[in-house]
């Protein structure tokens, strides 16, 4: 498999179809919100509405403790729903891309992507669900047998990590499978499993680079953010520390942070998920059966 090929194409397919890009931004558009919402708000805190926050909270607990559960159910909801859209357009874009297609706007690939959008939900959900049961047997036997089961699954502890990583390559395979093939979610990732078993060592390194890019990008946005946490201690060491101009420098560094993170993690998540879809498309299809997208450059 020509894997430097396959990440070129992606970034050249991307530069010309922005409108994929607008898919990935897509997906990402829920925490976005949130993180603008909470900076937003910090400028507007002060010690003594932080106190009356706080007595709020102390005197309605069971309430305040019941909204927040309610608060944070919308919100998984709103982004799971978010991100299966926003997949599903960039999956389907580059797969339309790839076919030959020489433009194609934003209303075309919503239009086109929708029948998309269940399927895409349904291997997120089960795939994650899958991912969530491993990872709990080891904490329930933990909890079970007051924490001298973890010494013996402390091994397994190791392996989670490679097998959540190999968990994404899956789901994306699975998502890619039900777009380019036009299957439902079961069909999928059997097709997945299938491609998975005949190709395991190229799907693994394709899977390190993609991972590579996703931690390069986070460098990007973690650099600027432990530049501001420094920032924000030095006058946490002097004596004389103003409340409100913490509350504000914080509010501002929300503000300035989460649009940046906002656009460099869904212009990633839209890099990595077409060049999967490209990966899926160069290991199950002939040349003559899917032809490149030409002049993407």
């Amino acid at each position: 498999m020509q894997y430097f090929e396959i990440l070129a194409q992606t970034w050249k397919l991307l530069w010309k179809h922005k409108v994929i890009l607008a898919f990935g931004l897509l997906a990402m558009l829920v925490p976005g919100l949130l993180g603008l919402l909470m900076g937003g708000s910090m400028l507007f805190f002060s010690v003594d509405r932080f106190s009356q926050f706080e007595r709020m909270m102390n005197n309605n607990e069971t309430w305040f403790i019941l909204g927040w559960i309610g608060f944070m159910v919308i919100f998984m909801l709103f982004s799971f729903v978010a991100t299966g859209i926003g997949w599903a357009g960039v999956f389907k874009g580059t797969f339309e891309v790839e076919k030959g297609r020489q433009s194609i706007t934003f209303s075309e690939l919503w239009k086109i992507s929708t029948p998309y959008f269940g399927r895409v939900l349904g291997v997120l959900f089960l795939v994650g669900l899958g991912m969530m049961l491993v990872f709990m047997v080891p904490a329930l036997l933990g909890v079970v047998t007051a924490g001298l089961a973890f010494l013996c699954v402390l091994p397994m502890m190791f392996i989670l990590i490679p097998l959540s990583f190999l968990a994404q390559m899956f789901m994306s395979l699975s998502i890619a499978s039900g777009v380019a093939d036009d299957t439902d979610v079961f069909t999928a990732i059997r097709n997945a499993w299938e491609v998975t078993l005949k190709n395991f060592w190229p799907l693994a390194l394709m899977a390190l680079l993609l991972y590579l890019v996703q931690m390069a990008a986070g460098l990007v946005i973690s650099i600027p953010a432990w530049g501001a946490q420094m920032l924000f201690m030095i006058p946490l060491m002097s004596d004389n520390v103003n409340p409100e101009m913490m509350f504000t420098f914080f509010g501002i560094f929300m503000l300035v942070l989460m649009p940046l993170a906002f656009l460099i993690q869904g212009a990633v998540q839209a890099y990595v998920n077409s060049g999967w879809m490209l990966t899926y498309l160069r290991l199950t299809r002939s040349p003559e059966a899917v032809v490149p997208a030409p002049n993407v450059a």
